[in-house]
């Protein structure tokens, strides 16, 4: 039986920055885009489509949304829950299991230092 897809409609936001985690998801059609508050507005951080994972870092660190993700056209994704992920992460090599999540933590804490910095005027 092929995993369930959600659709998302062009314009709509699927999480917000800040939200608790929930699902990552991987893009079976469309685009998204990931954006990041910073000091003055909003920052796009990047575009994304068919065959690419977002939402994953909150599900690996369990922290909040880093970013908010926004359906730039219509989007079919397959969701990925806590179990599923952690079934994934349970089957690589323990070194490399605490290496990827010493990785997320480290690109958690880049993307806020990024947000947080102010350019001179």
């Amino acid at each position: 039986m092929p995993p369930p897809t959600q659709f998302y409609a062009a314009g709509k936001v699927i999480f917000r920055e800040g939200e608790p985690p929930g699902k990552a998801y991987l893009i079976k059609s469309g685009k998204v885009q990931l954006l990041k508050s910073s000091a003055k507005d909003q920052v796009v951080l990047g575009e994304i489509g068919e065959n690419s994972i977002f939402g994953e870092m909150s599900l690996i660190d369990n922290g909040p949304r880093s970013a908010s993700a926004l359906a730039l056209e219509n989007t079919y994704v397959i969701p990925i829950d806590q179990a599923g992920l952690e079934e994934r992460l349970g089957e690589m090599d323990p070194f490399m299991r605490g290496l990827f999540r010493i990785i997320v933590t480290r690109l958690r804490e880049t993307t806020t230092q990024l947000a947080a910095f102010k350019p001179a005027d």
